[in-house]
């Protein structure tokens, strides 16, 4: 059987490392839900803090999740659109709220 190429990149984003308590990275948080990562290396707003989803999320858990982690700081948000489409179209419909970046 062939490996999905999907979750030979989604794995090593949502398990934790067995060298994660050897990591001393300052200033550096993420925080790994069922189908997201959120990461955040300072309060640089968007160029330090991210999101990315890799499958499917309920818009309210997703905002919830991020709003708890990064508080008040901008963050961007990458979205795996073939699978985490019920974000992504919520996150469409809200988009005078949030700055949209599409990678060329």
């Amino acid at each position: 059987m062939t490996p999905d190429p999907r979750e030979l990149v989604r794995t090593p984003f949502l398990s934790s490392s067995p060298l994660d308590t050897y990591c001393d990275i300052e200033n550096v948080r993420t925080l790994r839900l069922n189908d997201a990562m959120l990461v955040s290396e300072g309060d640089g707003g968007a160029e330090t803090n991210f999101a990315a989803v890799f499958g499917p999320m309920q818009a309210d858990e997703f905002l919830r999740a991020a709003r708890e982690f990064f508080g008040n700081e901008q963050y961007a948000v990458v979205i795996e659109s073939e699978t985490a489409s019920i974000l992504e179209e919520h996150l469409v419909a809200e988009a005078g709220r949030w700055t949209r970046k599409r990678s060329r």
